[in-house]
């Protein structure tokens, strides 16, 4: 292959995402048949305060029977009213319905570490080396 013919871009688009995405999927499915037929979906909830504001959401994807939660935000305001239980709740339900066998995500906050271990998650792993002793923690619950 010639170098020369590439183009490399740093401005990429949601198309683009979007693109490779799907590649990855199909190679996935093609090659593992495990793949479960809701992988690369999206499953996304937000709150909204009467005035409409976005006050919470929960931001994730499924695949190879896995739900993994990408992001999970609670205003300020709104923390300790149990809003990211119930969040994560209703996201672990829609999991189980579509046969995913387990959830995981990873934060670097030990406030949320604790909001997930309470709720049955489970740290696998854990990355170290950030400056001011920060860590990342990678957790998962299994489903089954």
């Amino acid at each position: 292959m010639n170098e020369k013919s590439l183009t490399v871009s740093f401005n990429v688009n949601n198309n683009d995402i979007d693109y490779i995405t799907k590649k990855v999927i199909a190679y996935n499915a093609e090659n593992f048949p495990s793949v479960s037929e809701t992988a690369g979906k999206d499953l996304n909830i937000i709150v909204k305060d009467e005035s409409g504001i976005i006050i919470g959401g929960i931001i994730c994807i499924y695949y190879v029977f896995c739900l993994y939660i990408r992001l999970l935000w609670v205003d300020n305001l709104y923390r300790g009213m149990k809003l990211g239980s119930h969040l994560l709740s209703e996201v672990e339900k829609t999991a189980r319905e579509n046969g995913c066998r387990m959830m995981h995500t990873d934060t670097f906050g030990t406030r949320s570490l604790g909001f997930y271990t309470k709720r049955g998650f489970e740290v696998f792993g854990t990355l170290d080396g950030y400056p001011d002793n920060v860590k990342h923690f990678y957790l998962k619950k299994l489903l089954f």
